[in-house]
């Protein structure tokens, strides 16, 4: 049966106080998903979760998604925050080229309308 009451304050109070030291000893730092882990599997008991999965016409069997989850990060973590955190660099990346591109299209058309005469 879950506990999903939130009586474990303490361990909730815990990570708050880690996250406000590891902030003020470098504001950097961020807490990590086994962070997360230590509280709320023993809460949500994700490690023993098991589910049966199919998409259209493939049958994938039963999927453990969080196993050892309260021991280290699931195996597609890494891989998930990789593509997250790159999506961002990419549309960052396309943004500054279309503004590039188009600041060159724009210094074009005003040289071409004043006939390049600002060139001599």
């Amino acid at each position: 049966m879950l506990d999903t009451t939130i009586a474990r304050e303490t361990p909730v109070k815990n990570l708050r106080a880690k996250i406000l030291t590891g902030h003020n000893t470098n504001p950097n730092w961020f807490p990590k998903i086994n962070d997360f882990s230590a509280i709320f599997d023993p809460i949500f008991q994700l490690s023993s979760v098991k589910i049966e999965a199919d998409y259209g016409l493939t049958y994938y069997g039963k999927l453990h998604p969080f196993k050892d989850f309260d021991i280290q990060s699931p195996s597609w973590w890494e891989p998930y925050t990789k593509v997250k955190h790159e999506i961002f660099r990419q549309i960052e990346k396309k943004a500054t080229a279309r503004a590039h591109e188009w600041s060159l299209i724009l210094f074009g058309l005003f040289s071409f309308r004043e006939g390049f005469s600002w060139l001599s």
